[in-house]
């Protein structure tokens, strides 16, 4: 008996009792409950010979061929003078199209067992995929100059990485590099092992060693085009693409490989070259490539503003491959209005974000109890996770509509870089870009109250990030009794327009509390309206030296700079104002209000009416809007 693993763990006594139970289930005709039994125990202990017994028998039933296989070449290797993992093995390889790995497993049946009732059925189904094997030589006779055994681990390896059984899918890879050094393939599907599995560095590790070994292979250069793009390395992955378009070769596999080599570094126009190549070289055409291919074509030319072709390849894609739901989603997206469109993507979210990567950020809502808690570990997260920021920058710019909200989720805790960019730009939804602009200036990646421009509808357009909040919180500031009743009485007297009363209730309250800011803002806007010009000046400016954070000395200083034509200055006094996230309804107002004074005299009449606009939905019934509203420059 072989030994697959020192590192064998003993079954525990509960495990050996879910075998029990596993093995009644089976008596009993429960085969399906005795196989997900099964399952977990089996990835516990990999090589338990009884485990793989049962689990390799009700796995055909199962019809799961990955773990048909799987488990009859584990009994092959722990069992080698066992028949029924050989002829299993060749048959689960048939039901998974490895033509290699077919004929391999057969030979390997027949050198032994060529009497046994099963030999006849293992003969047929060998010159059945000897006839396969003979055609994949014939086309690729470099790539398959190896034995149908060499081969065969190529096909294993390839098939267990790619369906996420990453650990088993490198013990592959390093047997295919023990007897076959001189080939770049196992070195490729290593590497990509550890992209599926999001560890970055080292994939990128690899493909560097493998074109420091194989520089003329066309995959492996591909690999590391892709790899440096996906770690945020854009120009180095660029110039690797440039050569790899110079010394593409007249060979399907190589054009599919650069096609999406390109589709992740984000060169649609290359792409779309490519293409337009295709439709003309009748050596490479168009029709042959797989859908996949044809998607990314698609996508490409959706991208660089084609999107009636782009539309039409999507509905013969789906003709050929109704399934490929990447494509079906991107057609059912073209058709939407502007505005509603998410804009064409190439891969789904979980083919840039690797389920390691889901699951770690998914711990970001569970474990932490502040967001300044959250955004500490979204840093730690990125640290240790080298490229997952490049992802979801990428994904933001170009990706599928469930990821983009995702990371559109994500940028209410954490800046993703390209956040701001995203905001501006034309991709995704409006819908999508105004959450995200909530977030952007929220960061400061975005200035508050400013005019920006950004697409809506699918025009491009100026308009106001404001997300502010607006409370009615009473104030907490208390005069002395004395004090109080005067400021109060002076409110009271201006509601009437009482200026001259208010003016000296006001002063009275200033003898009894200097220089108190409210007290200032009161006389100086009682002078207003008494036409008491160069004395509200006077106490407007030293409101505003004593108090320069007091918002309502700012923005007397600014109308006061306004009407005396100093806009610049006007601008200064208020821009501290624009970055605050919170206003009392009275100071909004007066901000709003001042805000949209200085636009009319720059002569932006449009974003002076987005201020008042919004100051009518934040504070429904606001003095002196509707007013100032009927003025002949708002209309």
């Amino acid at each position: 008996m072989k030994k697959i693993s020192k590192n064998q763990k003993r079954m525990k006594s509960f495990d050996r009792f879910e075998l029990q139970y596993a093995a009644t289930l089976m008596q009993t005709g429960q085969r399906e409950e005795a196989y997900e039994t099964l399952l977990p125990v089996m990835d516990k202990y990999p090589y338990e010979i009884p485990v793989l017994q049962m689990v390799n028998d009700l796995s055909f039933e199962a019809n799961d061929m990955i773990t048909a296989w799987i488990t009859s070449y584990r009994l092959m290797e722990l069992l080698p003078n066992e028949a029924i993992g050989y002829m299993n093995a060749a048959v689960a390889a048939s039901q998974l199209n490895l033509p290699f790995s077919v004929v391999h497993y057969s030979d390997l049946y027949l050198q032994r067992w060529a009497n046994e009732s099963d030999a006849n059925d293992i003969r047929q189904l060998k010159t059945t995929w000897e006839k396969l094997c003979a055609e994949v030589r014939k086309h690729d006779p470099v790539n398959t100059a190896k034995s149908n055994a060499d081969l065969s681990l190529l096909e294993q390896a390839n098939i267990l990485v790619s369906r996420g059984d990453f650990q088993e899918g490198r013990r592959v890879c390093q047997k295919a590099i023990e007897v076959m050094p001189d080939t770049a393939a196992p070195y490729n599907n290593l590497g990509l092992s550890y992209v599926l599995e999001g560890n970055l560095p080292e994939a990128l590790r690899i493909a560097q060693q493998t074109v420091e070994r194989f520089p003329d292979n066309f995959h492996a250069r591909c690999n590391l085009a892709q790899f440096l793009a996906r770690t945020g390395q854009q120009s180095e992955a660029q110039k690797w693409a440039v050569t790899l378009q110079q010394d593409l070769p007249l060979i399907q596999e190589s054009w599919e490989k650069l096609v999406e080599s390109l589709s992740y570094i984000g060169d649609d126009k290359a792409i779309v070259k490519l293409y337009q190549q295709s439709q003309k070289n009748s050596k490479m055409p168009f029709q042959d490539f797989s859908p996949l291919v044809k998607h990314l074509m698609a996508v490409a030319l959706a991208r660089t503003g084609d999107g009636k072709t782009a539309e039409k390849l999507w509905k013969a894609i789906l003709k050929d491959d109704p399934d490929l739901e990447v494509a079906a989603d991107n057609l059912e997206d073209i058709k939407n209005s502007a505005g509603e469109q998410n804009g064409a993507w190439a891969f789904p979210f979980p083919q840039w974000f690797p389920r390691i990567w889901v699951e770690q950020v998914a711990e970001l809502s569970i474990n932490t109890h502040s967001q300044q808690a959250a955004k500490r570990r979204v840093e730690r997260i990125f640290h240790d996770n080298f490229g997952m920021e490049t992802a979801l920058q990428i994904v933001l710019e170009r990706g599928d509509p469930y990821g983009r909200r995702l990371v559109i989720e994500l940028c209410s805790i954490y800046p993703v870089a390209g956040l701001a960019e995203f905001v501006q730009s034309a991709n995704g939804t409006d819908a999508d870009r105004a959450a995200a602009s909530e977030y952007a200036v929220d960061h400061g990646l975005l200035p508050r109250g400013e005019a920006i421009k950004m697409f809506q509808r699918g025009k491009q357009t100026e308009l106001l990030f404001l997300n502010y909040e607006i409370h009615n919180e009473p104030d907490r500031k208390y005069f002395p009794k004395p004090v109080q009743r005067l400021y109060t009485q002076s409110a009271e007297a201006v509601y009437k327009k009482d200026f001259d009363s208010a003016l000296q209730l006001a002063q009275k309250a200033f003898e009894l509390m200097p220089n108190d800011p409210s007290i200032m803002n009161q006389i100086a806007l009682c002078l207003t309206e008494l036409g008491k010009h160069k004395e509200c000046e006077a106490i407007l400016r030293q409101n505003a030296e004593l108090h320069p954070d007091y918002l309502f000395a700012r923005c007397g200083m600014a109308n006061l700079c306004i009407r005396n034509g100093k806009l610049e200055e006007a601008k200064e006094w208020i821009a501290p104002l624009l970055k605050i996230a919170r206003f009392h309804h009275s100071e909004f107002r007066m901000l709003a209000l001042t805000q949209a004074e200085l636009l009319k005299a720059e002569g932006k009449k449009d974003a002076a009416r987005s201020w008042l606009n919004m100051l009518e939905q934040m504070i429904p019934g606001a003095s002196s809007v509707p007013q100032i509203k009927r003025k002949s420059w708002l209309r």
